[in-house]
């Protein structure tokens, strides 16, 4: 019996020694694992990271101009618009200052300016004064300086 109690012993002892020895060895791996996957993993987040956000700045700020150069393009055009109408008001006969303050033509510059309104989306209402002039003209009729600019 004492070789039996003997090797009891001695497989409880060693049972016990490796227990410690093996929880010691299982930290030892789990933190060496945690550490060769933790700062590649950290590494490879922080990249995708960074470059998601410079790709989404940079879509953000192409939208932006873009949107800026559309802009740009619409104001151009009216503004081209604008100044066509406004030569074709200077060249046209129906709306030269004489045709403009003679009674029996007034009704025909009337509607002259009314077709030029009419062709453009952007005016809402045309005027159309002489200098040293009372009168200011629209397709609406005409009215007083001081009227139509007081109000």
């Amino acid at each position: 019996m004492t070789i039996h109690k003997l090797k009891s012993f001695i497989v409880s002892t060693f049972q016990i020694n490796w227990n410690h020895f093996k929880s010691k060895l299982l930290l030892r791996y789990v933190l060496s694992y945690i550490l060769i996957f933790l700062i590649p993993l950290t590494g490879v987040t922080f990249f995708v990271y960074d470059s998601a956000v410079n790709g989404l700045r940079s879509e953000i700020e192409q939208s932006n101009i873009n949107q800026l150069n559309q802009m740009k393009v619409t104001i151009d055009s009216r503004i081209a618009e604008l100044r066509e109408i406004s030569g074709r008001i200077a060249y046209d006969r129906r709306l030269t200052p004489y045709m403009v303050r003679d009674s029996y033509y007034r009704v025909e510059a009337i509607q002259a300016l009314a077709n030029y309104k009419a062709n453009s989306s952007i005016i809402e209402d045309i005027f159309l004064y002489y200098h040293n002039d009372p009168v200011v003209y629209s397709y609406r009729g005409l009215t007083n300086v001081n009227v139509a600019f007081d109000s």
